[in-house]
């Protein structure tokens, strides 16, 4: 029997959606989904007022009226951009005051919620929130027990400020787990505060503590708002609500991609050719460009969603479909299907139901096709308990991240979507009655990555200085008598550029950066001094995390790195008089301006590091190279932040510290702020790589620069030349990934990216760039026909030109916004430009450097290191900067 029979009412669904141009409705029958002429009913356009509501009342009272079976209705959808727009326009009329409680103290501590956010919308949205005992570690275990006097005392302050809606996010709290915290908080909570709305940060995004909790108070601030609207809204400005009006083709003034489609067709039945031809007269080249524009970006739209490197059927839908050619690259063939003009309506009503299970679990217990199957399973069983139609539940994507420095264990998200099932027999009340606060809307998309997406550029800082928000091309550091006073803007710039040098490993510095803002807005002072002017009797100290990426984007830092430099400053007598960050390059290039701020240790970071970039292992580090102590860094402090600290005194080589330090992280729930012994400001001049702090600061400036200014064409070009020049660093290669393999061999992340040329003369073919944790080599080769079971790390399989290898520099760049991205990130599709940079002299001048930080280093030795470029070595903003 079809499971749609037995509708003996209450079988249609009404669909809306508030486009720029016009309001769309419709109305559509359940029991002929798949025939269109009978499936919809009917439908109605109205055009968009400035008031959205008003349109969507118009559009749908409208469109009640052509039907006798209103009774028959099961539900009525909004396309969610009319709730987005309230947050956008930051109206307090449709947004509501949100608490969060967050579980996991002490970590998080220095992190408040919202901190990301535009200052105007967070005062708005953010009306109350607390650090609570609880969360989980990265293997499920629980950071601390759940209090429920703590948490009743919250709610009594929630229920003073007169808050309604109460967020709860846990670290870790995506992870299957025997207690479910964040469930547990909430019926404290509920029962406390009668009637209050609870989003659950579980139930609305992946890993990623900062991106899972901004989705969640998204979620819960506009909840009320999207209630009101169902029972019976306002986007940016734009031509399209005035398209009829300012359009040149409608008598206006205003060039629109409307005007240029009519000049390329005339038999486009819009508006009035002979106005157009009488008031604008494009050339046969500037239709051309037009048309070549649009299909440019409809094809890299298309590479953009696609999952595999085969050509498939695209559906081209709404007003803008006119816009498009009859054949795109990466399309077997263009639709243009009937009712093309309202879909998104027809979207919003047709709408099915998505569950995405994001956990880690342990490789050896079951195995990884063992564990995928089981998280299938569970994944299905969600999305039909959300209300799926069991029959229609697909699983729709699949994917399995082994986890750097975490031992035998792997990330595995799966999503599973399906129909909604109208027979079941909660349904009504999840419409009606919206019982359940993430039954109504859900605005977070959530990622296949915990990458952090903000972009920390002084524009975006709502309480920065008038100096910094004024013209960035002219902005300068503060450096008086040698000191480099670091504002938001200096933090800004380094944080790109530490990511960029980096080299898609060391973890990314943005929650850092973030960290940082929020000190030097409280007041901290934060000091950077030349290597030059360190004294030779100098004591300087290594702050740094160690551990996992994955790790460090849930549970964010609480004290880990100032404990450990208190716990190893015990078996010292001299104090230590600056720091040193280690590795310049990910989330480590920042760790010790946290430590030495004026609020901790009140000490100068020295411009230098022991890398120049990123490397998975403490021995690929500068002192190596020289050998002066055996082993360099003992004795070393690791903490947990969380009460639990450890000393390692003494080992008999570097490479069981390395053994050491990972059995140390594993018990410290895989991530630990690291203390290492000091060097004296002679042995600190001698090992450091010099001013790599400006030069990230540099490479941070050309790319801020380049998306303050649209320049994002030429800001390859703009980062090489503050590398000292195309002698020094160059441009590898641009194209899309179609192709990435990753495995977990002694807890580093091993795999291979494949990147295809974008074409033209110099990026025809493919380049493959190995990695254990950051990138190895660029190597050009042909492309494989068919992916091979063992990476090539393995053999000497990989074959071909090596455009780059270790110790120079590998970086692999967003094409969209100049960022690096990470190893453990690289995806399908995902378009690059790929630069090398010159390493410097301390690596590439010695056998020693080269054995240490060359491929050797990496286990592959059948590749011999080659030179691309001279090393430049990067120029002091202190000397350049200075005011004595």
């Amino acid at each position: 029997m079809n499971e749609l029979q037995g509708f003996s009412h209450k079988r249609l669904r009404v669909g809306v959606d508030v486009g720029g141009t016009n309001t769309d409705s419709v109305l559509i029958d359940l029991a002929y989904p798949s025939e269109p002429d009978k499936a919809i009913l009917a439908w109605h356009k109205t055009p968009t007022t400035p008031d959205p509501s008003d349109g969507i009342k118009t559009a749908l009272s409208s469109l009640l009226k052509s039907t006798t079976r209103k009774s028959d209705i099961v539900s009525v959808a909004i396309g969610t951009t009319h709730f987005i727009n309230a947050v956008v326009e930051r109206d307090a009329n449709r947004l509501s005051r949100v608490a969060v409680l967050r579980l996991g103290y002490p970590y998080s501590k220095h992190m408040r919620p919202c901190s990301d956010w535009p200052d105007g919308l967070r005062r708005l949205v953010l009306g109350h929130h607390a650090l609570l005992r609880g969360g989980l570690q990265v293997d499920g275990s629980p950071i601390g027990d759940i209090e429920p006097a703590e948490i009743r005392a919250e709610c009594t302050l929630i229920k003073q400020k007169g808050i309604h809606t109460v967020v709860i996010n846990g670290i870790f709290s995506p992870l299957d787990s025997a207690e479910n915290q964040e469930q547990l908080v909430s019926e404290i909570v509920r029962q406390e505060l009668p009637g209050c709305d609870v989003v659950l940060s579980s139930e609305v995004a992946n890993l990623g503590f900062i991106e899972r909790e901004n989705a969640a108070i998204l979620n819960a601030a506009i909840l009320r708002y999207a209630r009101q609207t169902l029972h019976m809204a306002v986007g940016p400005e734009s031509v399209g609500r005035r398209l009829t009006e300012d359009a040149i083709i409608f008598g206006g003034a205003v060039l629109t991609a409307t005007d240029c489609a009519v000049s390329a067709d005339p038999n486009l039945a819009i508006g009035s050719p002979d106005v157009l031809a009488a008031r604008l007269n494009l050339s046969p080249e500037e239709i051309y460009n037009f048309q070549q524009a649009v299909k440019s970006k409809l094809e890299q739209a298309i590479d953009s969603m696609k999952t595999s490197p085969e050509d498939l059927p695209v559906l081209l839908v709404g007003g803008g479909a006119i816009l498009a050619p009859s054949k795109l690259k990466g399309a077997s063939e263009v639709l243009r299907p009937p009712w093309s003009g309202i879909v998104n309506a027809i979207g919003a009503a047709m709408a099915g139901l998505s569950i995405v299970v994001d956990t880690i679990k342990t490789i050896g217990t079951k195995t990884e096709q063992q564990w995928l199957e089981d998280i299938k399973k569970a994944a299905i069983r969600k999305v039909v308990h959300a209300g799926a139609l069991r029959s229609s539940v697909q699983i729709v994507e699949l994917e399995t991240l082994p986890m750097s420095y975490v031992e035998n264990k792997a990330r595995f998200i799966v999503r599973a979507a399906g129909d909604f099932n109208y027979n079941a027999p909660s349904l009504e009340v999840a419409v009606d009655g919206m019982d359940d606060a993430n039954d109504l809307v859900n605005l977070a998309d959530d990622t296949k990555t915990s990458r952090y997406e903000l972009k920390l550029g002084a524009g975006d800082f709502s309480n920065a200085t008038a100096e910094e928000t004024g013209d960035l091309r002219s902005y300068k550091p503060k450096v008086q008598d040698r000191v480099w006073y670091l504002s938001e803007t200096d933090i800004a710039w380094i944080a790109t550029g530490c990511n960029i040098l980096g080299s898609g490993g060391g973890g990314y510095p943005f929650p850092t950066a973030m960290r940082l803002r929020q000190m030097i807005r409280n007041g901290d002072v934060i000091r950077v001094v030349d290597s030059h002017d360190v004294d030779d009797n100098a004591i300087v100290g290594g702050a740094c995390f160690g551990g996992a990426p994955n790790v460090f984007s849930e549970r964010l830092p609480a004290d880990e790195l100032l404990e450990a430099q208190n716990e190893l400053m015990r078996l010292y007598q001299d104090p230590i008089t600056h720091l040193n960050c280690l590795e310049v390059g990910g989330a480590n290039g920042m760790q010790s301006f946290v430590v030495g701020s004026s609020s901790n240790l009140d000490l100068p970071t020295v411009d230098g590091d022991y890398c120049g970039r990123a490397y998975p292992v403490l021995w690929q580090t500068t002192p190596y190279v020289y050998g002066d102590r055996q082993p360099v860094y003992l004795p070393m402090a690791l903490s947990d932040g969380n009460g639990a600290s450890v000393i390692v005194s003494q080992a008999k080589s570097d490479k069981v510290v390395e053994r050491l330090l990972r059995a140390a992280l594993s018990e410290l729930g895989s991530l630990a702020g690291v203390a290492v012994a000091p060097a004296s400001g002679a042995e600190y001049k001698r090992w450091a790589i010099r001013n790599t702090i400006s030069q990230s600061w540099r490479i941070g400036r050309a790319v801020h620069l380049a998306r303050l200014l649209n320049g994002l064409d030429t800001m390859t070009e703009s980062i090489i030349d503050e590398c000292g020049g195309t002698d020094a660093a160059k441009v590898l290669w641009r194209g899309k990934i179609v192709s990435v393999k990753r495995t977990l061999r002694k807890a580093h992340l091993y795999g291979e990216c494949v990147i295809e040329g974008e074409g033209g003369d110099s990026f025809n073919g493919h380049v493959v760039i190995p990695f254990k944790n950051e990138n190895i080599a660029a190597i050009k080769t042909s492309p494989r026909n068919e992916p091979t079971e063992s990476i090539a790390l393995d053999s000497e399989e990989l074959q071909g030109e090596v455009l780059a290898v270790v110790p120079d520099l590998v970086a692999v760049l967003d094409a969209e916004d100049g960022e690096d991205i990470g190893t453990q990130d690289y995806r399908y599709g995902q378009r690059v430009s790929v630069i090398g940079i010159a390493a410097s002299e301390q690596w590439t001048s010695t056998e020693e450097g080269i054995r240490i930080g060359g491929p050797e280093g990496f286990d592959m030795g059948y590749l011999k290191y080659k030179p691309f470029g001279k090393y430049s070595a990067p120029k002091s903003v202190i000397n350049e900067y200075n005011i004595s």
